[in-house]
């Protein structure tokens, strides 16, 4: 009895061991159970993931098994070569996708592929040609890794159609082709500058030839070697240009060639993107023939000015003339009485010397001192004296108002009396308007010197009094029932010199106001007017000086001319040596 209690008792120990043993079992199957469904659970989202970003994207994307077969086949790729994914998977890839003359080289590759995973596509990106479902051809782009399966080696591709891009790179060659032929064959000069060191990069044959360079010369210099001026470093040099597109332009700047000589051209910048680097472009019109003829048609036209004022200053200058002549004659005469009476008193004196004067010879001064009348030339020949006086004085003035008004025009801008240019413009064309109009200036006694060309600023004052004492005469005439008046005033304004021209005329019609400016545009009679004044006048304020010239005008009233200019004054004064 007690043996066969221990056997039951060691066969309960046994049993409850081997319930605990078989429970622990089933825990660990039932955690693998778990662990298997979270991996395939994670699988099954890792595939959905791979084939939602596979169907979304851009590009193709395929993967080839072992047997060179498509296994895979996205919509990107069912839009770019035409075949639904259930056409092609299990399809030969090459074969179905890739013309004919790769077929030899694909399959010597994929025999070597197949068994080692490498190629020489692999891990590569390569440009080449895709076969069409409906059998054109196009370029793509493709992406090639390796991937080992189930212990077989598989291809995955991204392939990109680059059709378009293909097409722009095209275009692009055109585009260089058509630029080089440009850059070299312009016959005005273009540079190519760094920015923002300022070396050259590039310059075309004909901004060689205009400097006299070689091109490898040029090269690599900074552009401040060509630079002689401050005006053309201040362009050239200093040129801010930080935003792809900004310009600058500058007219007429000096240039330093090879040898040393200067010559002036118009200038125009560009910020460009050139080879992925900020670069800027410099377009360069040799201007110094140009430039010569303009100053030399601009002599020509204020001689011209002079010419046809010529009548009038003649005779402003006739009246002083005729003037200092009445009252030379008058004191020639007066000196011809005065020598008659002079050798009467030399009589008296010998007569004195000789111990006695005759009263016969008393009575003959007497007679003589009352016959010329030498009270009245006490009196007449002092204001006689005066009077020629302020008569050369007056021709004086009108020749120094001539000669600085007709004097070639300065090179360079020097610092000009603005105030001083006015009175001499107006002494220049009194005869103009002195018969139909009073003449006002107030002028600014503190306004500075501007840097400007003196002899191009008295032309425009010039065409505009002129016009203005025109446009007076249309409405008073002759000036015998009424004069009108002009107003000449200076001040400075900022950093401008302002310079206003009034007049009381009959003002300037509000449809034609936008064309007064305008070359060759007049509304006078044939003989008056070429319509060239106020063009000239715009091209020397705006172009030349970089100021404004505006019109106000009111019907019935009169009109304004209002000229402003930078001023920006330097030492050297006009007329200094």
């Amino acid at each position: 009895m007690i043996v066969a209690g221990l056997f039951l008792v060691a066969i309960a120990i046994f049993v409850l061991r081997l319930n605990r043993k078989l429970h622990a079992a089933v825990e660990r199957w039932k955690e693998k159970i778990v662990q298997q469904r979270r991996a395939e659970q994670a699988l099954r989202e890792s595939e959905a993931k791979f084939r939602a970003i596979a169907m979304a994207a851009q590009d193709a994307i395929i993967m080839m098994d072992n047997d060179g077969n498509v296994s895979y086949w996205n919509a990107a790729a069912e839009a770019m070569f035409g075949y639904k994914a259930s056409e092609i998977v299990g399809k030969n890839l090459h074969n179905a996708v890739t013309p004919a003359e790769y077929h030899d080289v694909q399959r010597k590759a994929f025999a070597r592929f197949r068994l080692t995973g490498q190629g020489a596509a692999v891990g590569k990106t390569l440009e080449l040609y895709g076969l069409r479902k409906d059998g054109t051809k196009f370029p793509v782009e493709l992406s090639m890794s390796s991937v080992r399966l189930q212990g077989k080696w598989c291809a995955v591709g991204i392939i990109r159609d680059i059709t378009e891009r293909k097409k722009a790179e095209a275009g692009l060659r055109e585009l260089n082709a058509t630029y080089q032929t440009f850059f070299e064959s312009n016959p005005d000069g273009m540079l190519i500058i760094d920015w923002p060191t300022g070396e050259v990069i590039r310059a075309n044959p004909a901004f060689c030839a205009t400097l006299g360079y070689e091109q490898e010369e040029l090269e690599g210099i900074k552009i401040s070697e060509v630079c002689p001026t401050e005006a053309s470093r201040r362009l050239l040099c200093e040129f801010q240009g930080e935003v792809i597109g900004q310009k600058a332009h500058g007219k007429d700047i000096p240039l330093r060639r090879m040898d040393g000589t200067v010559i002036y051209a118009d200038v125009n910048l560009v910020v460009a993107e050139i080879e992925q680097k900020k670069r800027i472009v410099v377009f360069c019109r040799n201007t110094t023939e140009e430039r010569y003829l303009r100053a030399q048609l601009m002599q020509a036209q204020k001689l011209e000015s002079i010419g046809q004022l010529a009548a009038g200053i003649a005779h402003e200058i006739n009246t002083p003339t005729q003037y200092v002549g009445d009252n030379v004659s008058f004191l020639q005469d007066g000196f011809t009485d005065l020598n008659k009476l002079m050798s009467e008193y030399d009589n008296v004196l010998a007569e004195h010397q000789n111990g006695a004067i005759s009263p016969e010879l008393i009575a003959k001064i007497r007679s003589v001192a009352q016959e010329v009348d030498v009270e009245y030339l006490r009196q007449e020949i002092p204001q006689a004296i005066v009077q020629a006086m302020e008569g050369i004085e007056r021709i004086s003035s009108i020749v120094r108002a001539m000669k600085q008004f007709a004097h070639p025009a300065s090179k360079e801008k020097v610092a000009t009396d603005i105030n001083k240019a006015v009175k001499n413009t107006v002494t220049v064309s009194r005869n103009e308007w002195k018969y139909v109009a009073e003449m006002t200036t107030e002028l600014d006694p503190d306004l500075p010197l501007v840097e400007c060309l003196p002899g191009e600023i008295n032309q425009v004052l010039l065409n505009i009094i002129v016009n203005a004492a025109h446009a007076i005469g249309d409405v008073v005439g002759d000036g015998s029932n009424g004069k009108g008046k002009i107003t000449i005033s200076t001040r400075q304004e900022g950093g401008m010199a302002e310079v206003r021209i009034s007049d009381t005329g009959s003002g300037i019609p509000e449809e034609i106001r936008a064309r007064i400016f305008d070359p060759f545009f007049t509304t006078k009679e044939v003989g008056k007017g070429t319509g060239q004044g106020l063009a000239i006048a715009r091209s020397i304020v705006v172009d030349k000086h970089g100021g404004t010239i505006d019109v106000q005008s009111e019907m019935g009233q009169g009109t304004t001319f209002v000229i402003r200019l930078p001023i920006r004054a330097k030492q050297k004064v006009d007329g200094e040596e």
